[in-house]
């Protein structure tokens, strides 16, 4: 979407739902209790799923080619159990929304209209901490996964 002639944005929203039905394979792997769940008229939730995902960027040109963006993402959680009695994923994650920013320049080049991008992103610019997978009341890993901490990364990309 074009807010001015020098700011441009776009959002977008995703909502989704995964449930499983029924024991295929893997039933040495499980205990009985999470057996039992997946056997039940109501089966499971994945434990990749995530109800609802979201983003939003907007960029900023300040100079004729320089610009500045920033992004938003956000994810309502994986899937997971509150506690030990509670059905195999019946609950969620804490949700966690991460933002990040850009600063980019191109530098025309002199030969047949090729030019180079010097870029510079923080990823995680707040250095938020999260997780999204706990690892734990849930089928799958069993292993946590955290969000990437504050990082830094300068690029270069040369078109030609």
């Amino acid at each position: 979407m074009q807010f001015a002639d020098n700011l441009t944005g776009r959002g977008n929203v995703g909502w989704g739902q995964c449930k499983g039905y029924g024991l295929q394979s893997g039933q040495y792997l499980l205990d009985n209790k999470e057996i039992g769940d997946i056997n039940s008229q109501g089966g499971v939730f994945c434990d990749h799923s995530q109800s609802m995902t979201s983003s939003a960027v907007v960029t900023y040109r300040f100079l004729e080619r320089t610009h500045v963006t920033g992004q938003m993402l956000y994810g309502s959680g994986l899937r997971t159990a509150v506690d030990a009695d509670a059905k195999t994923n019946s609950s969620h994650s804490s949700s966690y929304t991460v933002y990040n920013a850009s600063l980019t320049h191109v530098i025309p080049l002199p030969w047949d209209n090729q030019k180079m991008l010097l870029g510079f992103d923080i990823i995680n610019l707040l250095d938020q901490k999260y997780f999204y997978n706990t690892g734990e009341g849930s089928i799958g890993l069993g292993i946590a996964h955290a969000g990437t901490p504050r990082s830094y990364f300068v690029r270069a990309q040369w078109f030609f």
